[in-house]
Parts: C-alpha cells; sequence; structure tokens
C-alpha cells in the first residue's frame, strides 16, 4: 500500500492539469463564438455561505436580433454594487448561455489548475522515497 501511495500526488497533479487545460480550452472556445452586447443589473439573487451572503448580479441584454435575455452571473459579490452597464458576451446559438464580459477569465481558472498541479508534483518530488 505504501508503495502506491507516492504515486497519489502525481496522479492528482496529472488530474489538475487535465482540468487546466479542459477549462482554458473550453473558455476559448466560447471566447471564439461569443457575440457581444450592453447589458444592465436588473435584480440580485442572495445566496448564504458560511462566509456570509454572496450577491449574484441578474443581468438583462438584448441578443442581436432583439431577444431580451436575462441570466444570473455565476460571479457574486458580499456587497451589491451600483447598477451601471455591462458587456455582456453570449453563444448567438443559446444566448441564456452568457456571462458578463469582464468575467471570462479563463487564465485565472487554468492558473489555479496549473498552481495545483505544481504544488502536488513538488510535495511528490519533496517525499519520494
Amino acid at each position: 500500500m505504501q508503495d502506491t501511495a507516492k504515486y497519489w500526488p502525481f496522479i492528482l497533479a496529472a488530474i489538475a492539469l487535465i482540468s487546466a487545460l479542459i477549462s482554458y480550452a473550453r473558455d476559448r472556445r466560447f471566447a471564439r463564438r461569443a457575440m457581444t452586447a450592453v447589458g444592465g443589473v436588473v435584480d440580485w439573487k442572495s445566496e448564504r455561505t458560511r462566509q456570509g451572503e454572496i450577491h449574484f448580479p441578474e443581468i438583462e441584454f438584448r441578443t442581436a436580433d432583439g431577444q431580451a435575455v436575462r441570466f444570473v452571473s455565476r460571479f457574486g459579490s458580499t456587497e451589491i454594487t451600483t447598477t451601471r452597464p455591462v458587456s455582456v458576451l453570449y453563444d448567438p446559438a443559446k444566448p441564456a448561455d452568457a456571462e458578463v464580459k469582464q468575467e471570462i477569465k479563463s487564465d485565472k481558472r487554468a492558473t489555479l489548475f496549473l498552481v495545483a498541479a505544481a504544488f502536488l508534483v513538488a510535495f511528490g518530488v519533496a517525499n519520494w522515497p
């Protein structure tokens, strides 16, 4: 059992690396096909967590053909900020598949997975018999 335990950090690092690549590719693919629109915050959806209450903006925008679409952003805040116009990226085939343009940061998510992979590799090397 102890012989296989030394491989776990490397296995988990490989999983983190694959997750980073998938995340990066998915977000890039979305960004390539996405169209841009201007929308506005029309409401806030709140969720309670152990750290407090998180508020997610509900945003409404119009597609290029004039269809009104609402979505709740995946990214929340502990504070409700003023409602100002926001740039939205949306999939023309599925307009509800949208996100605030500034929040499309595949690099952040991919970087998180890459840092986790690097940490796991370093841990595995440091503890290698």
